[in-house]
């Protein structure tokens, strides 16, 4: 425990965060490192209590308006990964990672197929790229 004045008591929130302050023993040493701290855990940490601001963004009015564009970025990413979703669904599949594979022949884990083929793509040897339905002829 860092020294204190007596009748006083040193609490560091959350307990443990900086194990290092409990072994500092000079006292300059100890008020610079303090300071340090001081500045890291009101202008860089983040507050879940406070809905994940520094508490100097709170001080100062900008927590409701951070706390605001983070939801509407969390929602905008939302709205993009569903709008992704639908039109992967609609839109025929381009096969981009492997060009030695049919995009045809991919089948979804246990709709049956010849041997253990079920849920991985047969491979086409012999036929290239170019001839190839569904594949994507964009050079690597």
């Amino acid at each position: 425990m860092p020294p204190v004045a007596p009748g006083f008591s040193v609490t560091l929130a959350p307990s443990g965060e900086w194990p290092h302050l409990e072994t500092i023993t000079d006292a300059a040493l100890l008020e610079t490192e303090l300071a340090r701290v001081r500045t890291e855990y009101n202008t860089v940490r983040l507050h879940q209590a406070i809905g994940y601001v520094t508490p100097d963004d709170e001080h100062h009015g900008r927590g409701e308006a951070l706390r605001q564009a983070r939801r509407d970025g969390l929602n905008r990413a939302r709205q993009h990964r569903l709008a992704y979703h639908r039109n992967r669904l609609t839109t025929p599949t381009r096969m981009t990672r492997n060009p030695g594979v049919l995009a045809s022949a991919w089948l979804p884990v246990g709709a049956g197929g010849a041997g253990g083929a079920v849920g991985r793509a047969a491979e086409a040897p012999g036929v290239p790229q170019e001839t190839m339905p569904g594949c994507a002829n964009t050079p690597r």
